[in-house]
């Protein structure tokens, strides 16, 4: 077998794992509940953007998960520490928030009598969120790139 055949029969191994452990129930439910969680903070993705997005991150896991794996022949730092499940939804989080997190949209803040405060990063809006409701706070999502479409379409 070349080195080009048995690479393509790595990656249809590895895309096949990836598939069967992204589509488990589970898995499904805790991508799904993170994807509702995130999606109001960026309008900019839709949620078969995210869903994507979560799928190359598992894709990726398990690749990674596989290669640390065989080069510790599964007794190395880092190889027993964490199941593969585990792994891969450890990154699909990280595609996930980092997807929402682009700097694409930010915030305005108004105080309750609807006069504007600040306008802050999506990040530092999902940390604040609570405790700007606690005073009666509310907020508008500004996407920049819409913004920047709708300057340049006056032109």
């Amino acid at each position: 077998m070349e080195d080009s055949e048995l690479y393509i029969s790595v990656r249809e191994e590895i895309n096949v794992e990836a598939f069967e452990l992204f589509q488990t129930m589970e898995f499904q439910k805790m991508v799904r509940k993170t994807i509702l969680k995130v999606l109001p903070f960026n309008r900019v993705y839709t949620f078969e953007d995210y869903h994507q997005e979560s799928f190359i991150a598992c894709l990726s896991a398990v690749e990674k998960f596989n290669r640390i794996h065989k080069s510790n022949n599964g007794n190395g730092a880092g190889s027993n520490k964490m199941s593969l499940r585990t792994y891969a939804m450890w990154h699909v989080f990280k595609a996930i928030y980092k997807l929402a997190d682009t700097g694409e949209v930010v915030w305005d803040v108004m105080d309750e009598n609807g006069e504007y405060v600040e306008t802050i990063s999506n990040k530092e809006f999902r940390r604040r969120k609570k405790s700007l409701e606690l005073k009666n706070y509310t907020f508008n999502a500004i996407s920049l790139i819409q913004e920047l479409y709708e300057e340049n379409s006056e032109l």
